[in-house]
This record gives structure tokens, sequence and C-alpha cells, in this order.
């Protein structure tokens, strides 16, 4: 079978579980040369094993992305190591319901610094190099909460809401510069994330989607490839709902 991204360097920002996991494992069959990011070590050694063992290439690079020096020296050592850069993936995000009056600066801020302050940094950087690529791309993960509101999730909605207008204009200014930016807006998905939720909390999630089940990481993964591959050569700032139906209802 054809790898739609053979060769390409692709880094992808937040993936040493759920969406980014599943993302950089699809890249890498895909035939992407892959690093993976994150805080855990030992997540990202074992992800890393993992795609090595199964003759995938991939690295890791530890990295705390709320901070400006260490997102630049990320980007800086995955173009040193693997000769460029073609794919930037910003996936990294965090989520915490809270009430307004619960909701304060800290909580507030902690969502604005790795939402969307740690994408600029990242794509910031990033940016010089994917204009030497015959075939850049910038994926960013939104959310299905930039699309439509979520009771008690007004930092979290509120940052993906700035993403998924951040990759909008970083499309409209790269265009000519041959880089495509787009972001996927995910509904509620199967991750790990989920694993402890109360008996009858996920089927009642499920039973408010059109086609009644959630998501699979796997097919946000998929989507992502292919938007980063040339079948999506003319698809730019588009931010793509995969939600199963439910931004209709």
């Amino acid at each position: 079978m054809e790898q739609v991204l053979k060769d390409r360097v692709a880094l992808v920002i937040g993936s040493s579980s759920g969406i980014g996991q599943a993302i950089a494992e699809e890249f890498a069959a895909q035939g992407a040369k892959v690093v993976i990011t994150g805080r855990r070590k030992e997540r990202l050694e074992k992800i890393v094993k993992d795609l090595t063992d199964k003759g995938y290439t991939a690295s890791y690079y530890q990295v705390d992305i709320t901070k400006e020096e260490e997102c630049k020296v990320c980007i800086e050592d995955t173009v040193k190591k693997y000769g460029g850069l073609d794919i930037l993936a910003n996936n990294a995000g965090i989520a915490q319901a809270a009430t307004m009056e619960q909701l304060d600066a800290e909580l507030w801020d902690s969502h604005y610094n790795t939402n969307i302050r740690a994408h600029f940094f990242c794509t910031k950087y990033a940016l010089p190099y994917l204009e030497k690529s015959s075939c850049a791309n910038i994926i960013f993960t939104s959310s299905m909460a930039a699309i439509k509101p979520f009771d008690q999730q007004f930092a979290y909605g509120s940052t993906k809401a700035a993403v998924s207008h951040f990759c909008r204009m970083l499309a409209i200014s790269y265009a000519n510069k041959g880089i495509r930016v787009n972001a996927i807006a995910p509904g509620v998905i199967d991750t790990e994330i989920l694993a402890g939720a109360p008996d009858g909390y996920i089927q009642a999630i499920a039973d408010g989607i059109p086609m009644k089940r959630l998501g699979k990481t796997t097919e946000i993964a998929k989507l992502a490839a292919f938007l980063a591959s040339d079948d999506a050569s003319y698809i730019t700032g588009q931010v793509i709902a995969c939600c199963g139906g439910a931004s209709l209802v």
C-alpha cells in the first residue's frame, strides 16, 4: 500500500497519549519520520520503541511547550536530526471544566499557555523551516467546543476558538508560500481521559450524538494524515469537524 507521507519529517506536539499519539502512529505508518513530544519520558520511550520495532522511523523529544525556549530548541533539534521539517501537528491541549465562580486567573492562564500560546511558539519557530519544504503543512487540533458552546468550558472553549482562528489567519498569510494550514475539531473521542467515567456517562454522551457512538483516535489520525498528504493539496484554512454529526444538533 502506498505511503502518502513517505520520507516527510513530522513533528507532533503533544503526542504521548490519546489523539496525538494516534496521529504520530498514523504518520509513521504512512512513511513519515516522526518526532513524538511530551513531558512523560517513559511514555515517549515506549511509543518510540513500539514504532521502531515495526520498522518505522521515530524519535522523541521531552519538552515543556509552555516554555518558549524549549519549543525553539525542539524545532531546531528536529531539523538538525532529520534535515528539515515538512509537517507540524499542534495537538497539545488541556481541558478542565469550571463555573465562572470557580474559574480563576491561574486556571484561565494555564489553558491559554498550553492551548494557544504554546502553539504560537511552535508555529513561529517552525515556519522558517516549513517555508523551505515543498510539502509544508501545519495541522491543529481544535475542538467541537470551538464550534458550539458547552457548559462550564469557558477557558477550554475560548482557547480552542482561538486555535481555529489562528489556523485561518496562518492559512491566508502563508498560502502564497506553499504552506497549507488546517485544523480538526474532534467531537467526543474515546481516550484514556474517559476511562474512569461513571456508569452510564459515556452512553449518555453517545446517545446525544447522531451516529450514537464516540469517535476513535484513529479516525482523527487518518483525517490528519489525509490533510498532510498531497491528496489534500487544494485544502487550506479549514476547520473540519470530525464528530459523528454532533456539530449539527
